[in-house]
């Protein structure tokens, strides 16, 4: 079967002509162009990916707490916490909410929710209570990084335990 192409004439560089129409051959070489394509496309995008990889606006760094003295408090204390990012720095502006998970926040109720200050530390002012017959509980505290910020909270909460007085 013949190409309904019209006939070209090339020279191959022996001085001899041929005809295009006359080339039979198919296409030579094609699935080795499209590895080599297929490569040459993957490499570029993964440069591509580590440079965008390196752009600080798609970085979100986790905020946690740091427990000031002890995680351990006394039923009826008050107790500080700091909201810190990875590197150790007090978070301004964030929101710590305080649940009673196994200790009741007295007369404040389940929650109690404070804002850290400059350097990233906030003073709950609660006085935690043990359910009737317990020696010990815990409070669990939830993150609200500032809404300007590429915060976000890890992925744990973090917990507080309370121990009894006597």
């Amino acid at each position: 079967m013949r190409s309904k192409r019209r006939n070209a004439e090339t020279s191959s560089g022996d001085g001899s002509v041929r005809h295009f129409g006359d080339d039979d051959r198919a296409i030579e070489g094609l699935p080795i162009r499209l590895v080599i394509a297929i490569v040459i496309g993957v490499a570029a995008m993964a440069l591509m990916m580590s440079m965008l990889d390196g752009l600080d606006q798609f970085n979100d760094e986790e905020i946690t707490i740091d427990f000031q003295d002890d995680a351990v408090v006394e039923e009826g204390e008050t107790f500080e916490v700091k909201v810190v990012d990875e590197s150790g720095n007090g978070v301004d502006g964030a929101q710590v909410n305080a649940n009673g998970d196994t200790a009741n926040l007295g007369e404040s109720g389940s929650d109690t929710v404070e804002e850290t200050g400059a350097e990233g530390v906030t003073e709950f002012d609660v006085d935690p209570e043990l359910p009737q017959g317990q020696d010990s509980g815990y409070i669990e505290f939830e993150i609200q990084p500032p809404s300007d910020s590429s915060y976000t909270e890890a992925s744990e909460h973090e917990r507080i335990l309370v121990v009894s007085a006597d």
